[in-house]
Parts: C-alpha cells; sequence; structure tokens
C-alpha cells in the first residue's frame, strides 16, 4: 500500500490543549507547506465563522511532520478546516494542492477509539485522511477572492 500524507489529531485531555500534525510518511521532500485554515459553527439557522488565515510551516521532510495547530481543547467546539500547499524540493514539479477538515465534534466523541500508535509522531491518535483540493485556486489566490467578496459585502451607496 502506497503512504501517503496524513492529519493526526493530538489531544490532551489533562492540560486542555490539542495538536494537529502534517505527518509525511513518505520519501518526498517539500520546500513549503503554506496552509490556509479556518473555523466555523452554527447558531440556530445561521453558520458564523471563526477566522480565517494562511500561514507558512516551512519544510515537511520525509518521515517527518509539521505542527498546524496547538490550541485549547475549547477549539473542538467548532469545525476546522485547512487547505494546504506543499512546494516540492524539485521547483520544476507543481504544488501538491490538498485538504482535510475536523468536523465539530467527530473526533472528540470517539477519541480513544480511534487512536493507532503513529510511528512517524511517536504518539497514540487519530490519523485523518487528506485528499486532494477540490478548488483549482492555490492559497495566494483564495485569499485575494476570499478579500474581494468580504469587501463587497460591507460596500454602501449612500447616495
Amino acid at each position: 500500500m502506497e503512504e501517503k500524507i496524513f492529519a493526526a489529531l493530538n489531544v490532551d485531555w489533562q492540560e486542555g490543549r490539542y495538536q494537529i500534525f502534517l505527518v509525511n510518511p513518505t520519501e518526498k521532500s517539500y520546500r513549503q507547506v503554506t496552509a490556509y485554515t479556518g473555523a466555523y459553527f452554527s447558531d440556530d439557522d445561521k453558520v458564523v465563522e471563526q477566522s480565517r488565515f494562511a500561514k507558512s510551516m516551512g519544510e515537511l521532510c520525509p518521515y517527518s511532520w509539521v505542527v498546524l495547530e496547538d490550541d485549547t481543547v475549547n477549539q473542538l467546539d467548532f469545525f476546522i478546516w485547512y487547505w494546504l500547499d506543499l512546494l516540492p524540493i524539485d521547483q520544476s514539479l507543481p504544488a501538491e494542492t490538498l485538504e482535510f477538515s475536523l468536523p465539530k465534534y467527530k473526533y472528540t466523541s470517539c477519541y480513544e477509539n480511534s487512536c493507532q500508535y503513529l510511528s512517524v509522531i511517536e504518539k497514540r491518535c487519530p490519523g485523518i485522511a487528506v485528499q486532494e483540493r477540490s478548488s483549482d485556486l492555490g492559497i495566494s489566490e483564495q485569499i485575494i477572492k476570499d478579500r474581494q467578496v468580504k469587501r463587497s459585502l460591507f460596500v454602501f451607496d449612500f447616495r
């Protein structure tokens, strides 16, 4: 079976913190990982978006990992999503564009039953599938598009 990049959720209930890892169990090297992330929740009949931001995670070596997020477990009350751009060492190759999400309560309600030992990060936690992103936009293009949409929502003409 071919090894693929995946995410992992590590929750320390006693400390009240969690971490989301991006795990590379392959021989591929990436010179740059960029993450675009956000979170939202539903309130009655509305969807409320908490925030969106992009961050550079640096390089991702073979058989290694980067921490995408380290926060309090309260944040797991939100639906958290990630878009990832992975730039290969070989600059002639295109970026790998990936996505995954943590639906609210999906992993916390059955956390212990979902855990397995992940040797790359040396922790017992659930692995989360990461798939190819459905959008053709790169992260920087999506951020520009998001800003244009938000700007157009708040433009008022009082004439």
